[in-house]
């Protein structure tokens, strides 16, 4: 493992392995996703059924969304809109 600017195989950097090595596996981030997937399986794959519009990018999302969702309901489809982070208005 690599911690910033140590070089590997010091006396530090050895010490900070072997601490993360005893942690217990529960405090490490997990970042694949097969235990969502299993998750999702054991309840029938609802995210199969779902079709889904992800819009991304610098700047625009926010019109470009309101102004698809629009599009979309005017075509008799139901939309529903998440927005993260969350949009405020100016006070």
């Amino acid at each position: 493992m690599q911690f910033g600017h140590l070089p590997e195989g010091t006396v530090i950097t050895n010490r900070l392995d072997e601490i993360l090595d005893r942690r217990g596996s529960e405090k490490r981030i997990h970042y694949a996703l097969d235990r969502i997937q299993a998750a999702l399986k054991t309840v029938g794959n609802p995210d199969k059924n779902v079709q889904t519009l992800v819009i991304a990018g610098t700047n625009g999302k926010g019109s470009t969304t309101l102004y698809l969702s629009s599009v979309l309901e005017s075509a008799v489809h139901r939309v529903t809109t998440y927005l993260s982070p969350h949009l405020q208005s100016p006070v």
